[in-house]
């Protein structure tokens, strides 16, 4: 598929979209309706291999966006992992010859694929891996054994579990690799010792 701009100096690897896609554990879950492009940000859990890649979450029942997801034939999800600005004054090349502007860096994968229903006698083995998954950092990780029988049963009426089967994966890393050695130096010099946002792009300016 093409429908990710990837020039060739920002294409991430299958492996390495998938390491942003565990990392981050989260993104927006797009579907177009009757009414338009609709949107939820959701976290999620990723198993499987290629040629069977699955991504499960659930929606609140009070939002009507899970009757759109329910009924696409495809969903799209994007999970971001970091954006900055790029100030062209970073750059030797603006003193060089001046021929520069500005940009943003950012990491980001974009999956694509088909969505159904999560049933009942598999949806609490999701929700256990979900919660223990973002748990597991924790100094106390909480479990859902941890709430009472009937509270976690009225919860389970509130949500709507999916899967999806993933079919299409791209990711991006503009990170100044289009650049000259000199002006991708100077980002990555200034993005490793900036914020934390600047310094986990620094990491993936040196990926091969």
């Amino acid at each position: 598929m093409t429908n990710m701009y990837l020039p060739d100096a920002t294409a991430l690897s299958y492996e390495d979209s998938l390491t942003v896609v565990a990392q981050v554990g989260a993104g927006h879950f797009v579907t177009v309706g009757e009414n338009g492009p609709n949107a939820t940000f959701l976290p999620f859990v990723v198993d499987g291999a290629p040629g069977d890649l699955r991504i499960r979450a659930h929606f609140a029942k009070a939002n009507p966006h899970w009757r759109e997801v329910r009924d696409a034939t495809q969903v799209l999800i994007i999970v971001h992992l970091a954006d900055d600005y790029v100030s062209p004054g970073l750059y030797p090349s603006k003193v060089a010859h001046g021929k520069v502007v500005p940009t943003w860096n950012y990491v980001q994968v974009q999956l694509r694929g088909t969505p159904s229903r999560i049933t009942d006698d598999t949806e609490r083995s999701f929700l256990d891996e979900l919660t223990n998954t973002n748990e597991a950092v924790q100094q106390q990780p909480w479990s859902i054994d941890d709430a009472p029988d009937e509270y976690i049963a009225a919860e389970r009426r509130s949500i709507v579990s999916f899967q999806i089967l993933i079919s299409d994966v791209q990711g991006k890393a503009k990170v100044s690799k289009n650049r000259d050695d000199a002006d991708a130096a100077a980002v990555y010099e200034h993005f490793s010792a900036g914020s934390p946002t600047q310094q986990l792009l620094s990491e993936w300016m040196n990926r091969p």
